[in-house]
């Protein structure tokens, strides 16, 4: 299975630096890490989203210190506090620390307007962060809710929302959820085909993407025309024989030997059904 590319972490998935589409390199799908410092599915599901960070921050986990509550009027330098230092520590590759910093950060932003692009960032880099570690339920978890931020915050149709959708539609691959994978990376493909040039490398990014859905759904119809026009629009920006243009090329010739094999299986079914 392909691992979604240009979505928005630190080439990860593409799906992503901000600009920051993670990675666009076919990848297998990783068993999900296991995530035992956070409440089980049926309390997540129930608790209300701040119960649920406050508990985050708080468990024993070691990852991180506990947080401590910081008067109302600190609020904004606080934010700004974390948000630094949680950058900082992922610059220096200590990423639980960063985490600690991002939860510290989302927690203060309880108090902002929920128009606030506060509220979106700290989610969203958060939701970056697991999922470039490859933590996908609790990616799942905060890309959600930085999707909701990021439409109030922005808009139904500006491109951080695309970036949202996409970064929303990467975890939603990594767990296995096609559909929903589909939906939202549509939806970004539909944002970035809006404003953007037609030539444009985001856009060819999400056509890429859709053509790794279609393609891991078995439906190589629909892959096909997503992986052709990725490729002419990376040939017409990076050139022909460039490292981006190839990988498409390659997945592209994936699919192709994948449909024939499928071809085939499904012609052998008929004979054994006819035979029966």
């Amino acid at each position: 299975m392909f691992k979604l590319c240009d979505t928005k972490l630190p080439q990860f998935i593409p799906i992503l630096n901000k600009s920051t589409c993670p990675m666009d390199v076919p990848l297998k799908m990783t068993t999900l890490p296991s995530s035992s410092s956070f409440a089980p599915c049926g309390e997540v599901a129930t608790a209300s989203f701040g119960l649920l960070v406050q508990k985050i921050v708080q468990s024993n986990s070691g990852r991180h210190k506990a947080l401590r509550q910081s008067p109302e009027v600190e609020m904004d330098d606080n934010w700004a506090d974390f948000r630094t230092r949680a950058e900082q520590s992922e610059s220096a590759g200590n990423f639980a620390h960063a985490e600690g910093m991002w939860l510290k950060a989302i927690f203060e932003t309880h108090a902002f307007d929920d128009r606030d692009w506060r509220k979106a960032y700290s989610l969203d880099k958060l939701a970056g962060l697991y999922y470039s570690l490859e933590r996908f339920d609790e990616a799942e978890v905060f890309a959600e809710r930085a999707l909701t931020a990021t439409r109030l915050a922005y808009g139904s149709d500006h491109l951080k929302t695309a970036e949202s959708e996409a970064l929303a539609g990467a975890v939603a691959y990594c767990l296995g959820k096609l559909e929903e994978a589909c939906s939202h990376v549509h939806k970004s493909f539909t944002i970035n085909e809006h404003i953007l040039d037609p030539i444009h490398k985001k856009t060819a990014a999400t056509c890429l993407n859709l053509a790794y859905i279609y393609h891991a759904k078995g439906d190589f119809d629909l892959s096909e025309p997503f992986y052709q026009r990725a490729f002419k629009i990376r040939a017409q920006i990076f050139g022909w024989d460039h490292e981006m243009t190839s990988k498409v090329s390659k997945a592209y010739a994936e699919m192709a030997i994948d449909r024939k094999c499928h071809l085939e299986a499904k012609q052998m079914v008929d004979l054994l059904m006819e035979a029966v």
